[in-house]
């Protein structure tokens, strides 16, 4: 693809993250990591500090620390996208991971433009079950307020939610997800649901259809695993 430039990335001496993923009956996840690949550098991001839109997410969790996030912050304009995911995960000796919310969670996300995390990684870091919508709204009013103008919360099947400032009020919006009869894999489904945000929302700038957009590519990701069906495809906001 002669419109991606691969210039940014990175070769290690280090062996790649390796990750295991393990689904029970009911999509359940367990994860083990082998490998750990360098922490990413501030000299590593600074050619990029004027893209449209920076998009972080934690693959390792240990990608980046807090210090480099905030020199970033410091020296861009461009607004920052954070994928909290494995952010919220600690590991053990061999490499098995577990929930675990960091202690400074929230100045990482004070850096950020636009916060996306699944439901259960929104458990892990409110520390409660959130289960009236009630509850959900308060601590997506606490997110925001930290500094964020968005929050993404990712449901799977139940589709995705949507928070976002308007007027000093907090809105809102719920999708639907994608009736899907060919179920195949979840993995990566939040990885496309971000990506399909942030195209849509650079193009639109209207973060409710954008959301309805990520939750459609998301769901139609889950018909297959890896990117593959993708390939070559036009698909179009």
């Amino acid at each position: 693809f002669k419109n991606i430039d691969l210039s940014g990335i990175s070769m290690v001496k280090e062996k790649n993250n390796h990750v295991h993923l393990f689904y029970d009956r009911r999509w359940h996840k367990k994860e083990i990591l082998k490998n750990l690949v360098p922490k990413i550098e501030f000299h590593q991001v600074k050619p990029y500090l004027d893209s449209d839109y920076l998009l972080i997410n934690f693959i390792s969790g240990f990608d980046i620390d807090l210090d480099t996030f905030r020199k970033i912050k410091a020296k861009t304009h461009s607004p920052i996208f954070i994928d909290v995911h494995s952010l919220i995960l600690g590991i053990t000796k061999n490499g098995k991971r577990f929930f675990k919310a960091p202690a400074l969670w929230r100045e990482y996300l004070k850096i950020a433009d636009i916060v996306q995390m699944n439901f259960k990684e929104m458990q892990i870091i409110s520390g409660s079950h959130l289960k009236p919508e009630n509850e959900m709204k308060e601590f997506a009013r606490t997110i925001l307020n930290l500094g964020p103008d968005i929050l993404l919360v990712t449901r799977g099947r139940k589709g995705a939610l949507l928070y976002y400032k308007k007027s000093k009020k907090i809105i809102r919006y719920q999708t639907s997800a994608l009736k899907v009869r060919d179920f195949v894999d979840p993995t990566g489904c939040g990885d496309v649901f971000s990506s399909g945000f942030l195209l849509a929302y650079l193009k639109t700038n209207d973060p409710e259809l954008s959301c309805e957009y990520a939750n459609f590519l998301a769901g139609m990701k889950s018909r297959f695993s890896g990117i593959e069906m993708f390939l070559g495809k036009n698909i179009g906001v």
